[in-house]
């Protein structure tokens, strides 16, 4: 499954909020831990998605670096023009 910033964002959020929700029993002297397992989850979730995005961010780096000399190459050297004058124009079996 992929995973995008978008759904991590939204996920950060349920966190966020059941933390709170979390931190509010707390307060008011009533069972916390009955959230505790689901937001463990939830924090496993957002790091593996996390780490997810970094592989993908990761692998597009390389595969950039990896175009980067090629793109140099061809824009250092763009194909011959057949029709400027100094452009030999060859055939094949030609005696030239």
């Amino acid at each position: 499954m992929s995973t995008t910033p978008p759904q991590l964002f939204l996920l950060a959020d349920h966190i966020k909020l059941s933390l709170l929700e979390r931190q509010r029993a707390i307060s008011l002297n009533l069972s916390p831990n009955t959230q505790d397992g689901h937001i463990a989850r939830s924090l496993d979730q957002l790091r593996a998605g996390i780490e997810s995005l970094e592989s993908q961010v990761h692998d597009t780096a390389d595969e950039c670096a990896l175009l980067s000399p090629t793109r140099t190459h061809t824009a250092n050297y763009p194909p011959p023009d057949p029709s400027h004058p100094s452009c030999p124009v060859y055939t094949p079996n030609s005696p030239t």
